[in-house]
């Protein structure tokens, strides 16, 4: 019994030497371990130097998060964390999206909403105006105001509108090819209308306005044209008032009591506009007619003199008569003179007024009054004269002198 029992202490003592024996002879020294890690996916370990046994085998401990890449609102960012064994880990940090704001920003043509975080503009879209409402009505002397709002960030604009006015057509003498414009007085009240002067100026015609009523019945009191005005092409006032010799007949251009002021600028070629009090409602139509002037009396020229014998000059009125000047009256063999004396006789009390071919006051040279000019040029030339009593049998004169 005790025999077989030394046997197997020594199989036993045998077993438990063999794997130290092997170990011995493998490495032949105690594991020397590098000082490198080595790692894959989820474990790192030391490798000994004589025999690349691993040591040391352990699952990837990490450290914190730290940024790499910021993330922002439309580019993803990037964050890693590292092992002790510097195995390193990374992940995306996802895009933030843009925050827009609520209120929109814009210039005159688009609108658009701001992110918060970069101030990109987002949902950029040209503006969608309304239809517009007026804000400032617009009248004769000032024009008014439209307003327009987009129907998505509320911006305004605004634009000026003028006055509408009923445009009347501008023809020439011959009735039968007049095109009358028409139009309806809905109440009583003051209509504005915009003619046109052509081939007209100073002393070359005048004009009158035509008014019918359509179907008939004008009557003298469905307008009142001692109240009407008429204006220039820039809406200045140049005279109220318009004579009238039937019912829709106005003449607006009165020689004999206008001043050659208010002439000129009514005989002015271009725009001009009608201010008209209406006192019927009902359908009108109206026309601006240009008739030639046969009220400039032509002084008759002879041997230095232009005369015109036996006029009448009415009482409060303009009386217009028209000379003109050539070069050979003035600089020819016969030296008449160069200066011009007006004159008329017999006859007291007059205004006299010397103005050129358009209408304008002759400029004065010193020494010249209403009855003297120096030197004039040579051209045609109006003399005015104005008395408050009527004086007949008059010689109105302008000599060379």
């Amino acid at each position: 019994m005790t025999k077989k029992k030394t046997i197997l202490t020594s199989v036993f003592a045998f077993c438990l030497a063999v794997p130290a024996m092997l170990i011995f002879t493998a490495c032949g020294h105690n594991h020397s371990a590098v000082a490198e890690w080595s790692s894959d996916e989820t474990y790192h370990w030391h490798t000994c130097e004589g025999c690349e046994e691993i040591l040391d085998k352990a699952e990837h401990t990490y450290g914190s998060w730290t940024v790499r890449t910021p993330a922002d609102c439309d580019t993803d960012g990037l964050e890693f964390r590292v092992c002790e064994c510097g195995k390193e880990e990374t992940r995306a940090i996802l895009a933030t999206g843009h925050s827009s704001s609520d209120k929109y920003t814009y210039d005159e043509t688009y609108h658009w909403h701001t992110c918060e975080d970069c101030e990109e503009q987002l949902d950029k879209a040209e503006h969608t105006w309304d239809e517009g409402t007026i804000t400032t009505e617009a009248t004769f002397q000032n024009d008014g105001v439209k307003t327009y709002t987009c129907t998505v960030c509320q911006k305004t604009r605004t634009e000026t509108i003028a006055m509408e006015y009923i445009d009347v057509n501008y023809t020439e003498s011959d009735a039968e090819v007049q095109t009358k414009v028409r139009f309806t007085v809905s109440e009583s009240g003051t209509y504005y209308f915009r003619y046109e002067v052509k081939d007209c100026g100073f002393a070359n015609g005048y004009y009158w306005f035509n008014m019918n009523k359509v179907g008939g019945g004008l009557q003298q009191t469905d307008t009142t044209h001692s109240q009407a005005k008429i204006y220039d092409a820039n809406k200045q006032l140049i005279k109220t008032g318009m004579y009238t010799r039937a019912a829709g007949q106005f003449g607006a251009v009165e020689t004999s009591s206008d001043t050659p002021e208010i002439v000129r600028k009514l005989l002015e070629n271009g725009v001009k506009y009608l201010e008209m009090p209406f006192v019927t409602p009902g359908e009108y139509e109206m026309i601006v007619t240009h008739y030639p002037s046969n009220l400039y009396q032509t002084l008759e020229y002879s041997e230095g003199t232009f005369s015109k014998t036996n006029v009448a000059l009415w009482n409060n009125s303009y009386n217009y008569f028209k000379l003109t000047l050539t070069d050979e009256m003035l600089h020819g063999d016969i030296d008449y003179g160069q200066d011009l004396q007006l004159n008329a006789s017999p006859a007291t009390g007059l205004t006299w007024q010397f103005l050129d071919a358009n209408g304008n006051p002759v400029e004065k040279q010193e020494g010249d009054s209403d009855t003297y000019y120096t030197a004039p040029a040579a051209g045609t030339y109006y003399i005015v004269i104005y008395t408050e009593t009527k004086q007949t049998g008059v010689t109105v004169q302008a000599s060379l002198v």
